[in-house]
């Protein structure tokens, strides 16, 4: 059995060590069946891999925001390693260019689609997978469809971090600016920060929620129109994304207030650019799971892999400058 696989990649892909590696190759005794099984998987995946036409493609909402470039890192990381190329598509929040893009990488012959979507309609989707033509990874997103492959962070914890740590600092009036409202993801987000604000016993009239779509430029006319008409009554805003964070800063600061001072403000991804605003956030591991996602569609090309892929990721808090605490 021959592969172009390195002994460190293969060692990577199995999550072995290069000696354990070794061993399996040479036929040793002194390995346990199990981790012979996951090295003989690997080797015979990159064998089937030979046969392919090695091209997937990645489908995604919003080339500027840098969570979805970091997680197409990650899956570079694998597929470089297995020869896949990868044809990337941005649909700009758009589902009907969604709709084209999906029906256009079907056409052009693609093995497997790791897909990040707005899944407004699901039925064309549900036709796709029904079909069984080719396997779909679903990442970050999840679509609520029965048995599909995902892999994605805990929402419902990290989104629970980040209310219960505002919570602590002794905030009661907080403004909850969320993303796409329909979206799985974004219930299960609310649903983490429910749980925090029913632990903390605060009344529902002093939180407020407001949707951005994910989008800078959104979340900065809320913010910036709620200030405008005297309407904006929160030492607190708690946002599903880091762009909304950054949205809201700026607002917040275009009309003379200061974070944290006037305003503490929490963030949810923690892109690089968090770090420019010391923003404090949730991070989430965008990189582990692009690998994650491309080791599942590689498994299901090759059928290395028959049950459907469930990967939750932790999220967890990182604490920066940008809340303080209330007295």
């Amino acid at each position: 059995m021959s592969t172009k696989l390195t002994l460190k990649e293969i060692s990577q892909l199995a999550d072995v060590s290069i000696s354990t590696v070794s061993r399996v190759l040479s036929d040793s005794s002194y390995v346990k069946s199990t981790t012979r099984d996951k090295v003989l998987t690997v080797l015979n995946s990159a064998e089937n891999n030979k046969n392919s036409n090695k091209l997937i493609a990645f489908i995604f909402p919003d080339i500027s925001n840098l969570f979805f470039p970091l997680l197409f890192k990650g899956m570079k990381s694998i597929s470089k390693m297995q020869g896949y190329n990868i044809l990337i598509s941005n649909t700009e929040n758009s589902y009907e260019t969604e709709v084209e893009i999906l029906e256009d990488m079907l056409k052009c012959g693609v093995e497997g689609i790791i897909y990040i979507g707005d899944y407004a309609k699901k039925s064309l989707i549900q036709d796709i997978l029904a079909k069984g033509e080719i396997p779909f990874v679903f990442l970050d997103r999840d679509p609520d469809i029965p048995n599909a492959n995902l892999v994605t962070s805990n929402s419902v914890e990290g989104m629970y971090q980040s209310g219960k740590y505002i919570m602590d600092l002794g905030h009661e009036k907080i403004l909850y600016l969320g993303g796409i409202e329909s979206l799985p993801v974004e219930q299960q987000r609310m649903s983490g920060f429910y749980k925090a604000q029913k632990e903390h016993k605060i009344s529902d009239k002093g939180i407020v929620k407001k949707f951005a779509n994910y989008l800078m430029d959104d979340a900065y006319m809320i913010i910036y129109d709620m200030l405008q008409k005297g309407v904006f009554d929160f030492t607190a805003i708690c946002a599903s994304n880091d762009l909304m964070a950054f949205g809201a800063y700026k607002a917040l600061n275009d009309n003379g207030l200061s974070v944290p001072n006037d305003v503490s403000l929490i963030g949810y991804d923690d892109i690089p650019m968090s770090l420019v605003l010391n923003l404090t956030t949730v991070r989430q591991p965008f990189e582990e799971m692009g690998r994650n996602a491309m080791i599942a569609l590689s498994n299901k090309i090759t059928r290395q892999t028959q049950q459907p892929v469930r990967s939750v990721l932790d999220a967890g808090l990182v604490i920066r400058n940008t809340c303080k605490v209330l007295h």
